[in-house]
């Protein structure tokens, strides 16, 4: 039956042999390569993970041969999207990092890093960089569609709902973008760096800045909600709202803070990393993972209580982690992808 298959699939994985399976016969095959499948197998072997019953491992490891990857996020039918310190936005598989197109843009003058990739629900995508635009990218033809000029400094963060997107800066500004047209609608000010952004359950639009302050604002009419105190001394470099509405903050001191999603109440602190939190996600299970530049990555078990740090390989070359995405996860270290 096939979901026999798909647990002894489950469980081969874990032993870096699942690929193997698809040479065996044209059923295996058919399941190998079946999307739905594969989603399984990473719903399955994620839910072990927060159990406790399996330890995640490394499933492979690529090097790309192009540019520094210096961002990241998850694309739409098996894609990610990975801007370069060049300029340039590679699209790659997430089942195994293979470079699909490039988009090339960011390169005005001399080569821009870029530093924020955001897409939308209608499969726009939106990346900011430190020449201080914002390009909309055509994702059918690979074409930049407008360019959005307003802030001054480098673009850190990106945040996009059904309506706008919100641009975070070094400028101290967030701006916001009417998705439709383009057209710049509001600006908020005096913020310090701003770091991070992410948008809430309930019509929020959570903002992290150097300040240490997270700012709570409204998505709709842009006013400050409240104010909340998280890393005074080292600046809220990262944030993650859950699918239940509660946030999670990460800081440059190596601390996470999780908040209620309903009063914005703080709830715990989750202390392991040892460095700055440079990314915040979550598994398919609902598992809390986070990214650090003390060179590991951790996954949160029983609310936060425990956690235990992925089985990396070592090399000197490797550096703190970016970013990594829904699927399996990739750590993004210089020319580096490892799949988990």
């Amino acid at each position: 039956p096939d979901e026999l298959l798909l647990l002894i699939l489950v469980h081969a994985a874990f032993a870096g042999g699942s690929r193997l399976f698809s040479s065996v016969c044209r059923r295996w095959q058919r399941l190998c390569q079946d999307r739905n499948v594969k989603e399984a197998l990473w719903e399955a072997r994620w839910e072990l993970y927060a159990e406790g019953k399996r330890e995640p491992r490394l499933f492979e490891y690529l090097e790309t041969d192009g540019p520094s990857i210096v961002s990241l996020c998850a694309g739409v039918k098996g894609t990610m999207y990975c801007g370069t310190e060049l300029g340039s936005i590679e699209v790659r598989s997430d089942k195994d990092g293979s470079l699909l197109q490039t988009f090339i843009g960011h390169d005005e003058e001399r080569p821009h890093w870029v530093t924020a990739l955001a897409v939308s629900l209608d499969g726009t995508l939106y990346s900011g960089s430190e020449d201080t635009t914002i390009r909309v990218w055509s994702l059918k033809t690979g074409t930049c569609i407008r360019t959005l000029q307003g802030h001054t400094n480098t673009v850190n963060t990106l945040a996009v709902n059904e309506a706008s997107m919100f641009s975070g800066s070094e400028d101290g500004t967030i701006l916001v973008w009417e998705c439709t047209s383009g057209n710049l609608v509001h600006t908020l000010t005096d913020l310090g760096r701003v770091y991070s952004l992410a948008l809430g359950t309930h019509d929020q639009l959570y903002s992290g800045s150097e300040d240490g302050v997270i700012r709570v604002w409204s998505a709709t009419d842009f006013t400050q909600i409240r104010t909340l105190a998280a890393g005074q001394l080292s600046g809220v470099w990262t944030l993650a709202v859950s699918k239940d509405g509660t946030l999670f903050s990460g800081t440059g001191d190596g601390v996470i803070h999780v908040w209620s999603g309903s009063d914005d109440v703080l709830l715990r602190t989750l202390e392991g990393h040892f460095s700055g939190i440079t990314f915040l996600s979550f598994a398919p299970s609902g598992t809390l993972v986070s990214a650090s530049d003390d060179f590991t990555i951790r996954v949160w078990r029983e609310g936060g209580r425990r956690s235990m740090v992925l089985d990396l390989p070592f090399f000197s070359s490797w550096g703190p982690v970016h970013a990594f995405t829904r699927t399996g996860y990739l750590w993004v270290p210089d020319k580096q992808i490892a799949i988990f």
